[in-house]
Parts: structure tokens; C-alpha cells; sequence
């Protein structure tokens, strides 16, 4: 079990424990990285999935939602937004950024989000933008876990795996699509998009793979083995398909 599972959140150190490596370089970057964050919109790095958001008003989670661009931008569209960020200096800029927007932010973090967990919310829609990769292979498997517990039946979580390079003073973690749709299945979670993008940012040797994942609510929105949904370019992805990469 990781410490973040084990730990009171209630206790004053608890804001101490949050400080897991999964954040290193994020805090000393923060002024650096909000400006990057915000440079880009939301409907241009969620372009590939943004058929999967609701259109109608719905509990949305945000988890790493750094400077608050996705979680001010679904806050304008009428969704109840709960914003999840580990890093007190992000927390500040987002706060201050986004303050015409109602979103609630709260201190805490993957795998466990214990904080989180501890009020049994349920939410519509799940969002991890440029999270995946900070956690290692045993926690990747436990917080699939977690994420299909926070979902309301049918719910769907819309994550993004980055490939390339890491930066200098960061935690980062090869990722693939095939490793992390086994994890969902294993959740009860099936895929209903695959896609391959370059890095909004333009950086050299980075691009993204964007996933949709949704929980089983029954026969008609839980596919067996062996059934087609979307893949890449539109394309078929099946349980087997060797095409995720």
C-alpha cells in the first residue's frame, strides 16, 4: 500500500506527505509551467476527445488539473468541477487564475487520493491530462482501481499518456495504451477511444496518446471480449488488438 494510503488526512502532516515524488520539479517550475499551461486552450488539447465531455451539467473531476485551464474551462460549460492538485503553488495560481469559476479545489493525490475518497463522491466524468506517466507500474494498478470506484455508473474517465523524453528534474514513466486498457478492464472500465496526437507545445520527440474509458453500466454500454469500439483515426480497437501501442 502506498503512504498516501495510509495517512490521516485530517493530520497536520499530511501536507508534508503529499509532497510525493510523483511532484518533484513542480512546485520550484510552477510560475514557468502555469504560463506553458495556459498558452494552450482547452478545446485545442482536448480536441481528439471532445465528444466524450457531457453536454449536459455533471459532476466532472479534474485530477492534476495544475493551473485550473480544464477545470475553469468545463466550470464556464456549466459542470460541477472538483479540482484535484497536489502542488501548493499550482493550488495558489489556479485559485487566483480562475477565481470567477466555481471549482472546488482539494489537496490531494494519486493512487489513493485518500482525502477524496473519504467523502464517497461519484462523478460523470473523470479527467487526467498529463498525469499517468508520474506513477510507477504498482500504482498505475492501484489507482485504475481508485478511478472506477469515484464513477457513476456509465461514467467515463479521459486520461493522456505522454511518450517521449522526460525533462530534467522530473518523475516520469514509460506508459502504454496496452498496458493501461488492461488495467481498465480489469476495473470494469472498456474503451471507447484511441488516439495518437503530437505535443500542443510542439517539443521535440513528445506526442500523446488520448484514451476514453468508460465504466460497464449493463450489456449496452459494456462490450464483450473481442468487440470493436473506437480505435485510432476511428478505427476499430478491440480487446486483442495489437495496435496499442
Amino acid at each position: 500500500m502506498d503512504r498516501a494510503d495510509r495517512v490521516n488526512p485530517d493530520d497536520p502532516a499530511y501536507g508534508r506527505l503529499q509532497a510525493m515524488p510523483s511532484t518533484a520539479g513542480y512546485g520550484e517550475a510552477a510560475e514557468a509551467l502555469v504560463e506553458q499551461y495556459e498558452s494552450v486552450t482547452f478545446d485545442e488539447v482536448h480536441r481528439e476527445v471532445l465528444h466524450l465531455f457531457p453536454t449536459e451539467p455533471s459532476s466532472v473531476l479534474d485530477i492534476g488539473a495544475g493551473s485550473g485551464r480544464d477545470a475553469a474551462a468545463l466550470a464556464a460549460r456549466g459542470h460541477r468541477v472538483v479540482a484535484v492538485e497536489p502542488t501548493a503553488e499550482m493550488r495558489a495560481s489556479g485559485r487566483r487564475l480562475h477565481a470567477g469559476q466555481a471549482i472546488e479545489w482539494v489537496d490531494d493525490a494519486l493512487p489513493g487520493l485518500p482525502r477524496l475518497s473519504a467523502r464517497q463522491l461519484r462523478f460523470d466524468l473523470i479527467l487526467l491530462t498529463a498525469v499517468w506517466m508520474h506513477l510507477d507500474e504498482q500504482q498505475r494498478s492501484a489507482a485504475m482501481a481508485h478511478l472506477a470506484g469515484l464513477l457513476e455508473a456509465g461514467g467515463r474517465v479521459i486520461l493522456s499518456l505522454r511518450h517521449g523524453p522526460v525533462p530534467a528534474g522530473r518523475r516520469m514513466f514509460p506508459v502504454t495504451a496496452r498496458e493501461t486498457v488492461e488495467l481498465a478492464r480489469r476495473s470494469g472500465l472498456h474503451v471507447v477511444h484511441h488516439a495518437r496526437r503530437e505535443d500542443p507545445h510542439g517539443r521535440p520527440g513528445v506526442s500523446w496518446t488520448s484514451l476514453g474509458l468508460q465504466l460497464c453500466a449493463g450489456t449496452d454500454t459494456c462490450p464483450g471480449r473481442g468487440e470493436p469500439g473506437p480505435g485510432k483515426g476511428g478505427g476499430p480497437l478491440c480487446c486483442g488488438d495489437d495496435q496499442a501501442d
